[in-house]
């Protein structure tokens, strides 16, 4: 098959995907319900920047650009709860200096407010929709989250019904690319093979 023309997915997981389509008498599996219910007790316990940036970008934007500390312990919280597993010490996994790279890329070119518009149009954008789902092929790497933190297969499935790869990295969290580059290469180009 050709998919020159396509744009073709490559994603790691994380919390809070929207609901898939369901088509009129379908209903979600068990292990569709558990990762959803699992999604909304992250959302109320630790998902407030979140609905922040859902509702108000603005508010936040300014101070994030007016307070280099500011900026840094924002930032730098997410690094710290979303790599896996930090057992305390977040140097673990990075320097100071790959860190305040990522945060001065933030601080010197003004793009907190612009990198966190994607919750407040995820938030204000209604899909999916029977329309929305995607033939184009993708591959999913699963990080080491624990398994009802992230999507089921048949979950992923109602909206890329053409998953060609389903890989467990079993390492890594949120930022495995950063944690784990040469793995993740390896899976995204086994992924393209796929394709040739």
């Amino acid at each position: 098959m050709d998919y020159s023309d396509k744009v073709i997915g490559y994603h790691t997981t994380s919390p809070g995907n929207p609901s898939p389509y369901l088509a009129p008498g379908k209903e979600l599996s068990d292990a569709e319900q558990k990762y959803l219910n699992t999604c909304r007790k992250w959302y109320s316990e630790d998902g407030g920047y979140a609905h922040i940036l859902g509702t108000k970008p603005q508010t936040i934007a300014y101070s994030l650009h007016d307070s280099p500390a500011g900026l840094a312990a924002f930032i730098l919280e997410k690094w710290y709860l979303w790599t896996s597993p930090t057992n305390g010490n977040l140097l673990r996994h990075f320097s100071k200096e790959e860190l305040m790279a990522n945060v001065s890329i933030y601080w010197l070119t003004q793009t907190i407010n612009s990198s966190n518009r994607y919750y407040y149009e995820g938030r204000h954008t209604i899909w999916p929709g029977q329309n929305d789902i995607s033939q184009i092929p993708i591959g999913v790497s699963l990080n080491a989250t624990q398994a009802n933190e992230r999507p089921p297969k048949e979950y992923v499935a109602r909206l890329f019904p053409n998953i060609l790869s389903w890989e467990e990295l079993n390492k890594g969290g949120h930022f495995v690319t950063s944690e784990e580059p040469q793995l993740v290469a390896e899976n995204i180009r086994a992924f393209f093979k796929k394709l040739r």
